[in-house]
């Protein structure tokens, strides 16, 4: 699978968690502890196929991050799915205003993640 995942995650165990996971899978995995780091590897030039992202960096708005994302012309223009530990109202109006693709509570549940995956019809996991 050629399909390149950027996490943007602040927490290390949960950054750790998801890329020993989507690596097991196939994915080649990209790692943003902040929303700075994430704009960076955007910027230059990795093409990811999907951003999975915490509303809740650390001093900093992942919902931010999407809207940049979507700003992006130059970019092919990945899926976004956010995780989030805090109740999902922020994050649906996000979705109707097409900034990201899909929510995932956390804990995150890895059928969950996978379902959703599938769903965007760009990984084909197992």
């Amino acid at each position: 699978i050629d399909t390149k995942i950027l996490v943007v995650e602040d927490d290390s165990r949960q950054n750790l968690l998801l890329s020993s996971l989507l690596t097991h899978l196939g994915a080649r995995v990209l790692h943003a502890a902040n929303a700075n780091e994430a704009c960076r590897i955007i910027q230059r030039g990795f093409a990811v196929q999907i951003v999975l992202l915490d509303v809740d960096l650390a001093g900093q708005d992942g919902l931010e991050v999407a809207n940049w994302l979507r700003q992006q012309a130059s970019v092919a223009m990945p899926k976004i799915v956010v995780i989030s530990g805090h109740e999902p109202q922020a994050t649906e109006d996000a979705i109707a205003r097409q900034l990201v693709d899909a929510w995932l509570p956390k804990p995150l549940n890895v059928e969950r993640l996978l379902q959703t995956l599938r769903s965007l019809r760009i990984v084909r996991l197992m």
